[in-house]
């Protein structure tokens, strides 16, 4: 336990029932309701609009700073200044035809403790990662076709840190971590040198953030390296609804983690566009952030604000594109800073078995493509061969075959349609050729708070949590060691200062068998409770009272 911790929980029991009303970060309690300084609303939508809300906190991602002298882990001869944190160097050597690069990523999905806000469908969160390769691909036929491939492949890792299978997904039940409080990235991160550890929970009032820029000095490959987005704007038709219903506050806060600035960073900014505002010169300079983008292109610099891009504040509606330099920017911030997540030329992208042009179908353009192709693959791994669907290591005529064999739309997915959900949030709804699977979520409705299991919230009961949740969550929100670790006696300071009668001491005489839960005077109760729960759990009875007046001084004075 460490000083700062006994100084926050001291801080806490002066301010006694303020905390338990205006937590410092807006709280989404188990029936949904958001509270933030006395104030409750129904929805993060409402609480967007309200005036407690600055809409400069829509992403928590810090602004541009300057360089802080990080060593890279780069090892391919480039230079890590080429996308450091003052400065973007445009180079060949990050042009998107060099190589795909595909990086695994862990989806880790927090819901508070009963399980009851937060939780995500497979479906939903294998949504949230078809939606960002549509957008970091420029993929045609979707909202983010106008944009630039950046040859840049997430997946969902299908092999965790020991060698097992997964499907890249992780589930906790924990009300302090879905409140973004405690350090629970300690606990559920998977390598982040080797994985990107995205997490859903309330993202502590924000649509998302990163926690540090790659060139941030040490952050890379950190156990709190991370991307963090408002679980109920993640993936397709998320229940935020609109305007951020449509999966790109993932692709906004990926941006961050692969380097890039917001577009408005440093407003108008100066003609050194590589060194001021986003280190970007094919963005247009903006004064401030744009949130819309019905009432037509402002020119708050003199020229069109990027409203467009996917590093503005725009609706999910209006983002479509990432521009040439950017992505340049975002696989220089892998070359360099992130050497070890990804892997070359592994992927291609396709709907289904030769569907070359992702198109959802097997036609005359995936024809002319293997054509194109024709001739022995190049041996070079920064290139992949797509076409050679046998994988032999030639496009030929065997290739065309099977080509022809496949002709014809994609096969529909059987699991297309089929709605697997059980009403129960404490399982995992998954659907596997058409058969739906219904999962208990390990901890799902046994979380620390509330929980009877854990013990009363005004003894030192040994475990997380206590058992009165309007209690618990406040503390613990303040110090998450309380639901982390343990209800220990500072826990049960804040208690009894923040929590009303329960803690503050009984009714009866603590010198004889009162009858009821624990006795008049604070200071003998703690000292008796926290030797025998019983005494303030159930009954100060006679046990209670002969300790009372053998050790307090309220007895014996």
């Amino acid at each position: 336990m460490t000083i700062n911790r006994c100084l926050a929980v001291l801080t806490l029991a002066l301010t006694t029932s303020a905390l338990a009303q205006s937590p410092e970060k807006p709280w989404q309690h188990d029936d949904g309701v958001i509270e933030f300084k006395g104030r409750t609303f129904s929805s993060w939508r409402e609480f967007h609009r309200s005036d407690l809300h600055d809409p400069s906190r829509k992403c928590l991602t810090p602004d541009a700073a300057g360089d802080g002298g990080q060593d890279p882990m780069g090892f391919r001869g480039f230079s890590p200044n080429d996308c450091s944190l003052s400065s973007t160097t445009i180079s060949p050597d990050y042009d998107p035809d060099v190589a795909i690069y595909r990086i695994p990523c862990v989806v880790h999905v927090i819901t508070n403790s009963t399980g009851s806000e937060g939780n995500l469908t497979d479906a939903q969160v294998e949504s949230g990662i078809r939606i960002l390769n549509e957008d970091m691909n420029a993929l045609l036929d979707t909202p983010g076709q106008n944009g630039t491939n950046a040859r840049i492949e997430f997946y969902l890792a299908d092999v965790d840190p020991d060698g097992n299978p997964t499907n890249g997904i992780t589930r906790s039940a924990n009300s302090t971590w879905f409140n973004d409080s405690g350090s629970y990235w300690n606990t559920l991160a998977w390598d982040p040198n080797r994985y990107c550890n995205i997490y859903t929970n309330t993202a502590s009032g924000a649509l998302g953030y990163v926690s540090g820029f790659p060139a941030d000095p040490g952050h890379a490959g950190s156990p709190g390296d991370r991307v963090v987005i408002l679980w109920s704007t993640y993936g397709e038709d998320g229940p935020y609804g609109p305007p951020y219903d449509m999966g790109r506050t993932l692709t906004h806060e990926i941006g961050h983690y692969l380097g890039l600035y917001h577009t408005f960073d440093g407003g108008c900014g100066s003609s050194s566009c590589y060194t001021s505002g986003d280190r970007i010169c094919d963005t247009n300079p903006e004064s401030g952030p744009n949130f819309e983008c019905s009432g037509g292109t402002p020119s708050s610099c003199g020229s069109p604000d990027p409203i467009d891009n996917y590093m503005d504040y725009s609706d999910d509606i209006c983002m479509e594109k990432f521009t040439p330099e950017q992505v340049n920017r975002m696989r220089c911030s892998l070359i360099n800073w992130r050497p070890l997540l990804y892997s070359e030329g592994a992927g291609c992208i396709t709907g289904c078995f030769g569907d070359l042009d992702n198109d959802g179908a097997v036609s005359s353009g995936d024809l002319g493509l293997l054509i194109s192709a024709w001739g022995g693959c190049s041996k070079d791994p920064k290139f992949p061969c797509c076409a050679d669907l046998d994988g032999n290591g030639l496009v030929n005529s065997a290739d065309l075959g099977l080509l022809i064999g496949a002709w014809g739309g994609c096969p529909v997915d059987p699991c297309e349609g089929v709605d697997c959900s059980d009403g129960d949030p404490c399982t995992t709804d998954t659907c596997i050729e058409g058969k739906c699977f219904n999962e208990p979520i390990p901890g799902c409705g046994e979380g620390p708070c509330g929980n009877p299991k854990a013990g009363s919230c005004f003894v030192a009961n040994g475990s997380p949590g206590c058992d009165d949740a309007a209690c618990c969550e406040p503390i613990c929100a303040d110090d998450p060691f309380c639901c982390d670790t343990e209800w220990d006696q500072l826990c049960v300071n804040a208690a009894n200062a923040s929590c009303g009668g329960g803690g503050g001491g009984g009714a009866g005489d603590c010198c004889v068998a009162n009858g009821s839960p624990g006795c008049e005077d604070p200071a003998c109760q703690d000292l008796i409770c926290n030797a025998d729960p019983y005494c303030c759990e159930v009954e100060w009875d006679g046990i209670c009272s002969d300790a009372a007046n053998t050790d307090c001084a309220v007895c014996n004075s």
